[in-house]
């Protein structure tokens, strides 16, 4: 059976994304033909216009004369949680905590404060997805990075403190585990950038991660 004769195809694929519609159909079409697969593709979901990533295995059922009457899909909600989401470590500095939190909160972050890194360590199993804002008040708080890189691939760490003129500071920050460092005093510009840049590498790899 051609997709384009299958019942209910107009209204699925006007859910499916505009960038994946075509592969879409062609997947239908080898359907039609009697192929079982499974196939990822984006929806753009009605209630809310948001875009999530679904796996679908196709099947074709056929009829008592043996024609393939219909098709069936058993679909998965495979997408990544990585909502605007930032968890912020501001040790013993209540102004740049609430210059970080400010800055995050007008651009629509959803934003939870900590009060150490250890606080977080003790959390962060149960934390969902999200760019961790740390505020490095000395050298030895680069093992909150560390450890979270360890093991928390979805909490990537942006780390914010002075060098005090060591251009190597930085360096050993972002060797330690953070994905970037900034330098104080801090601009708010470049601390969007980054954490939208950390949340954008989550998504990336979870999708790498599928294809390997």
């Amino acid at each position: 059976m051609p997709a384009e004769d299958m019942p209910d195809l107009a209204n699925w694929l006007a859910c499916v994304h505009p960038e994946d519609r075509d592969t879409a159909v062609q997947a239908m079409d080898r359907v039609g033909g009697g192929e079982t697969f499974v196939l990822e593709y984006r929806i753009l979901r009605a209630s809310d216009q948001l875009v999530r990533r679904i796996r679908d295995t196709f099947f074709s059922i056929p009829g008592v004369d043996g024609r393939i009457r219909s098709a069936v899909g058993i679909a998965q909600d495979v997408t990544v949680d990585t909502g605007l989401r930032a968890y912020v470590v501001a040790v013993g500095d209540v102004p740049r905590r609430g210059l970080v939190d400010d800055a995050l909160q007008a651009s629509g972050y959803e934003v939870r404060a900590f009060a150490s890194g250890q606080a977080l360590l003790e959390m962060a199993g149960s934390l969902k997805p999200g760019c961790v804002v740390f505020n490095l008040e000395e050298a030895s708080d680069i093992v909150v990075a560390s450890e979270l890189k360890a093991s928390r691939a979805h909490l990537p760490v942006v780390a914010v403190g002075a060098s005090g003129g060591d251009v190597g500071f930085g360096v050993r920050v972002m060797k330690a585990g953070a994905v970037d460092f900034l330098e104080l005093p801090l601009a708010p510009e470049a601390l969007l950038l980054t954490v939208k840049t950390a949340l954008a590498e989550i998504q990336a790899e979870a999708d790498r991660a599928r294809q390997r």
